[in-house]
């Protein structure tokens, strides 16, 4: 197997756990309150801020999304151990399952479809890349 069909997945693990982590706590909500000016006066003020998925779904946030964020998120490790098996028919399935789980983000339209937009490419790429490659595959990356 190619050194690139190992190496993507790799990247595409990298970039999905970082995407899991912004998506989870990165400065995606903006939460706003209002009160009064005065007590007994009629106008109000609001106040906003930013706030994170964690803070704003606090008793939401398991089951879902969590789940399928860290789903989402996890997935190319499933390409990642793929391709490091001898097997060239399991790096293809186990490629194919992680790619199936990250298309499935184009559902979601929170942060999910973003997972659809940029890791499912390097998954599909590497699917390419293993079809592409002749034989067994070779040592680990390095």
């Amino acid at each position: 197997m190619s050194r690139a069909a190992r190496l993507v997945p790799v990247l595409a693990l990298a970039f999905a756990l970082t995407l899991g982590l912004w998506t989870l706590f990165g400065p995606t909500y903006v939460t706003c309150r209002s009160g009064t000016v005065q007590p007994g006066e009629v106008s109000t003020m609001s106040i906003c801020e930013t706030a994170n998925l964690v803070t704003v779904q606090r008793d939401q946030l398991f089951p879902a999304p969590l789940l399928w964020i860290a789903g989402w998120s996890l997935a190319p490790a499933l390409a990642v151990i793929g391709t490091r098996s001898g097997s060239k028919a399991f790096a293809l399935g186990m490629t194919s399952l992680a790619f199936a789980i990250d298309a499935m983000s184009i559902i979601s339209m929170g942060g999910g479809f973003l997972f659809a937009l940029f890791v499912s490419p390097m998954l599909l790429l590497t699917l390419v890349l293993i079809a592409l490659s002749r034989g067994r595959a070779g040592t680990a990356l390095g």
